[in-house]
């Protein structure tokens, strides 16, 4: 379990950094800690995200 829950994180850590770097991301709120969050499983916010075209 304990390897599960650190791939989660260091995916999570990685869509951040992609998403930081991403010129159309206007934000990024990292949500992992948060209890209200963890319940949904949500670990990334992205403010004003309608669609990412890649």
């Amino acid at each position: 379990m304990a390897d599960g829950v650190e791939v989660a994180r260091q995916a999570a850590a990685d869509i951040e950094s992609w998403l930081r770097r991403y010129r159309g991301t206007v934000g990024v709120i990292n949500v992992e800690a948060h209890a209200d969050f963890q319940r949904a499983d949500i670990d990334l916010i992205v403010p004003g995200a309608k669609k990412l075209q890649l």
